[in-house]
């Protein structure tokens, strides 16, 4: 499966991009790229790219929401803004 995309040359502006909805067993793991960010120990803004992703289905929408419960000690610490981009109307 291919990972998240994290483009941080803009620094602190971040852009992360979701090649494919995650199949389910990678779902939960899907926040794992986050953790060199998040090991600058320094404030961030990020831009969620998930055009042309697909839309998860409900199993792997719970195991997403998940892994970022799981990361919400770092997500609220470390990113001052954030912004998700879709392009499905189901997912708006």
């Amino acid at each position: 499966m291919e990972e998240l995309n994290v483009e941080d040359a803009g620094w602190p502006f971040v852009i992360v991009r979701a090649p494919i909805t995650p199949p389910l067993a990678r779902a939960a793991a899907l926040h794992e790229p986050l953790g060199g960010l998040f090991a600058r120990r320094d404030k961030f803004g990020f831009v969620f790219d998930t055009r042309g992703s697909g839309v998860p289905d409900a199993k792997v929408r719970k195991a997403l929401a998940e892994s970022r419960r799981a990361h919400h000690d770092n997500f609220k610490r470390y990113v001052t803004a954030g912004a998700t981009v879709v392009d499905s109307a189901v997912m708006k």
